[in-house]
């Protein structure tokens, strides 16, 4: 028999040449390239990791296509809402439109702009509190919403019914808290 080198891919110089020893042995390299798979040696998690990693890439298209349609009901649907509350602070007479819309947005969340209706972010975000929401993000301005498929059309629904109460007690357009007055004024002229 001859000796290993003689017959071994890896010994007769296939690593400077087109053949990987992986692809001859991939038994002896589960994880990728032998170089890849000596760098995992001593840390056993790391190796389950990326066999982990590996199994998540090779599912994803499939997983990506079957979500497509629901992420993209979920954009309709909060496309739909951004239109809906923009009127009704129009037809408070609003003058800035509630929900933010634009090529610069982020599509699954909804930002409101609380000056519309004469409130600070967190006074809104403290309403929406009262009635069972909580929001992702709130300043002395805005106010951000997270939304997901999995959220379903009752939570659109409801938030909608607590912006339309808040509306409907006809918003005074007070002075905002003596702790955020100056930031609200910074925000309210960037607006301008």
């Amino acid at each position: 028999m001859k000796e290993i080198q003689e017959w071994n891919p890896y010994y007769i110089g296939a690593s400077c040449s087109l053949y990987r020893p992986e692809q001859f042995y991939p038994w002896l390299y589960p994880y990728g390239s032998s170089r890849h798979y000596i760098s995992l040696w001593n840390d056993p998690e790391q190796m389950e990791d990326v066999e982990d990693k590996k199994r998540i890439m090779e599912m994803y298209p499939l997983m990506a296509r079957r979500l497509q349609p629901y992420v993209e009901e979920c954009c309709d649907r909060l496309a739909a809402l951004r239109a809906r509350l923009n009127a009704l602070a129009a037809g408070q007479g609003a003058a800035l439109p509630l929900a933010l819309d634009g090529p610069a947005r982020e599509p699954m969340k909804l930002t409101l702009d609380a000056a519309a209706l004469g409130l600070t972010g967190q006074a809104l975000a403290d309403h929406l509190r009262q009635n069972g929401m909580e929001c992702e993000y709130a300043d002395p301005r805005y106010l951000v919403l997270m939304f997901t498929p999995e959220n379903p059309a009752e939570d659109m629904a409801r938030l909608e019914a607590a912006l339309a109460e808040l509306c409907a007690r006809g918003i005074s357009r007070a002075e905002s808290p003596a702790e955020h007055r100056e930031a609200f004024c910074a925000l309210a002229r960037q607006a301008e």
